[in-house]
């Protein structure tokens, strides 16, 4: 699916389900640990990246009402994470998952591993690049996590599982300098996950499905129960059905992940520009 060429100025699940996410991806507005030197020139970008990339599914808000319903839906979470009489807050509130980032560390994202994308801009080769070496880089740290641990030991998912963690080989930059940092990558062997020979997203579709495997790194990388894994990916797949208004299985989406690694590598080993 690609963003709606329609707008709409009423919130709705989809909508709010989205800014959350866009919320999360901007951890200067939200994460107390995060160093800024100019916090209201920062907050003030990432309010504005929050808007196109809103506007870019369809949702035209302007930040204002971003922000308030933003400020909604944190203090309804704080009210449904009251814990009374030091019982286990079991809350059903339907964004209430969503928004476990804010107490939760293992969910927050690393502000380090994220580089700026302009979504209006559109999708040429050089955007591919530039997300393509970060997408490496992701995956370099994902193979070599794997290599070091016990692949079969019953806290970790198995590579079959993951999918696109299998078989992955990368190897290190044959290039230290800042000027040339061109990663020199196998051909990843592909372990299908799904019965399907074919599954796509649009380029925009799979950057936030890219985006949303980066948020949850701090589980699906770390020494996190096989039950912490499947949560993790559960979650992804909840939004990205949301992003896409149809429902998307697991396997599907580590297909898709699958193929945009291929193709990564496949970009970068027949290309000699430095991104």
């Amino acid at each position: 699916m690609t963003p709606s060429k329609g707008t709409q100025c009423e919130w709705d699940v989809r909508s709010k389900m989205l800014l959350i996410e866009l919320y999360r991806s901007e951890p200067c507005l939200w994460d107390t640990s995060v160093e800024v030197e100019s916090s209201r020139r920062d907050a003030a970008e990432a309010w504005l990246r929050i808007k196109m990339r809103m506007k870019e599914y369809g949702f035209l808000f302007e930040i204002n009402r971003l922000k308030r319903k933003m400020k909604q839906l944190r203090d309804q979470f704080h009210r449904e994470n009251r814990v009374k009489n030091g019982e286990t807050v079991c809350s059903k509130w339907h964004f209430y998952d969503s928004l476990s980032f804010l107490t939760d560390r293992h969910l927050s994202i690393p502000f380090s591993y994220f580089i700026e994308i302009n979504y209006l801009d559109s999708f040429n080769l050089i955007l591919e690049k530039r997300f393509a070496l970060f997408t490496v880089s992701l995956l370099h740290i994902f193979s070599n996590v794997f290599r070091c641990s016990e692949i079969h030991n019953d806290d970790f998912v198995s590579p079959n599982e993951v999918g696109f963690l299998s078989y992955m080989d990368i190897a290190s930059p044959s290039n230290h300098t800042a000027d040339q940092q061109l990663f020199h990558c196998s051909k990843v062997k592909v372990n299908p996950v799904s019965n399907k020979d074919f599954i796509d997203l649009s380029r925009t579709v799979t950057d936030e499905l890219i985006r949303q495997v980066l948020c949850y790194k701090n589980i699906l990388l770390r020494e996190s129960t096989k039950s912490e894994q499947d949560s993790a990916w559960k979650r992804v797949q909840i939004y990205i059905s949301k992003v896409l208004g149809s429902k998307i299985s697991i396997d599907e989406i580590k297909q898709v992940f699958n193929n945009k690694a291929e193709r990564i590598q496949e970009a970068l080993s027949s290309s000699k520009m430095l991104v």
